[in-house]
């Protein structure tokens, strides 16, 4: 699921989650409407020139992206600047992770934060992200941080919107 970054429709995911989680129901009537922001790149061709220009690249992790990138269009050598720009952007998200991990200096939690504010991805939950296991933990009454496989059993109910969980646990923090 690709939701419109240029209009989320982050309610959908708010209803998905008060219905599916007594624990969510409770975060989401105390903070009230979801307000997650999505800043897309400008455009496509401007967001990947930027990474080659902003991004210092190992040989071997360009020679693999650049062969991916090539792998999109069978049959050509290398695609045009037009047929580049009318690629859509829905790569699964893990696709995502793992493209932009391989760029030195860029790890999980980053690629995890430009699926959700940059891509605007419904269902990326950071479950290395601090802020999330200390939301998830006061939310839950949990005596201890909640470990990466917690996170993902409690969160199970909420896919396909676990962005929409996570920000709501990043603004039970920031009220508190």
């Amino acid at each position: 699921m690709r939701i419109d970054s240029k209009k989320p429709q982050w309610h959908r995911g708010v209803r998905h989650l008060r219905e599916s989680d007594p624990v969510m129901r409770r975060v989401v009537e105390e903070l009230g409407p979801c307000r997650l922001q999505v800043r897309p790149p400008r455009n496509p061709f401007q967001a990947l020139a930027e990474c080659i220009v902003y991004q210092q690249l190992t040989g071997k992790a360009a020679a693999t992206i650049f062969g991916r990138l090539v792998a999109l269009f069978p049959g050509k050598e290398f695609p045009t600047a037009r047929e580049l720009l009318a690629t859509p952007p829905e790569m699964p998200d893990e696709a995502v992770v793992e493209s932009l991990t391989q760029v030195r200096g860029i790890g999980r939690w980053s690629a995890e934060m430009y699926l959700i504010f940059r891509l605007g991805r419904p269902d990326v939950m950071p479950v290395g992200d601090l802020g999330l296991k200390k939301g998830v933990q006061r939310a839950y009454g949990l005596a201890d941080l909640p470990v990466p496989e917690d996170l993902e059993r409690l969160g199970e109910p909420w896919r396909p919107w676990r962005s929409v969980a996570t920000w709501y646990f990043w603004e039970l923090l920031s009220r508190s």
